[in-house]
């Protein structure tokens, strides 16, 4: 009878470590999936700023004067008879 009770006992052992061994293996993705949900939670926090950033920006291209000046500055428009010069930073 001892015997059986041995055998009843590593049967037990067997089966928890096994179970254990499960949860783990399930909670370790979990746990990483999570990380990586706070992570793009964040991100896309910052691409909603620059969104509204962007937008502020194309509501302002829509007006003539601030459009010209943004061309100017940026991307060295002219207008007849101007000439540019860049001057190095």
């Amino acid at each position: 009878m001892a015997r059986n009770g041995n055998l009843k006992g590593l049967l037990y052992l067997v089966f928890s470590v096994m179970m254990i061994v499960t949860i783990i293996s399930k909670a370790i993705p979990i746990f990483s999936l999570s990380a990586q949900k706070n992570e793009l939670e964040v991100e896309k926090v910052e691409l909603e700023e620059q969104e509204t950033s962007l937008e502020e920006v194309i509501d302002l291209l829509y007006d003539e004067e601030y459009a010209l000046r943004y061309a100017r500055s940026n991307y060295v428009f002219t207008i007849d008879g101007q000439s540019v010069s860049i001057i190095p930073d």
